[in-house]
C-alpha cells in the first residue's frame, strides 16, 4: 500500500483517472454524501486493511481521520510501503 497525501480532491480524482487503465479499483479517497461514495470509501478502507490497495490518494484530513485505523492496521501487518506528503 502506498499513500499519497494530496492537497485537493480534484488532484486525487485526476491522479485516479491517470491510473485507471493500470489499477482496476478506486484509488482516490474523498468525501461524498451519497451511498455510492460511502460504499466506494468502505472498499478502499477494506483493501488497505488487507494490503490489496496498491495506491491511495487522499487529503491530510482523510489520512488522519477515517483512513487512520486502516493505515495503522496495514502498517502493523507490513502492508504499508510508502507514505508521501
Amino acid at each position: 500500500v502506498t499513500v499519497v497525501t494530496v492537497p485537493t480532491t480534484a488532484l486525487a480524482i485526476d491522479q485516479e483517472r491517470s491510473l485507471r487503465r493500470f489499477i482496476p479499483h478506486p484509488t482516490a479517497y474523498y468525501a461524498g454524501n451519497d451511498p455510492r461514495a460511502a460504499e466506494r470509501n468502505a472498499g478502499v478502507r477494506d483493501r488497505i486493511r488487507r494490503g490489496e490497495q496498491r495506491i491511495v490518494f487522499a487529503s491530510p484530513e482523510s489520512v488522519t481521520g477515517p483512513l487512520a485505523a486502516p493505515l495503522y492496521a496495514a502498517a502493523k501487518d507490513g502492508y504499508l510501503q510508502l507514505l508521501a506528503v
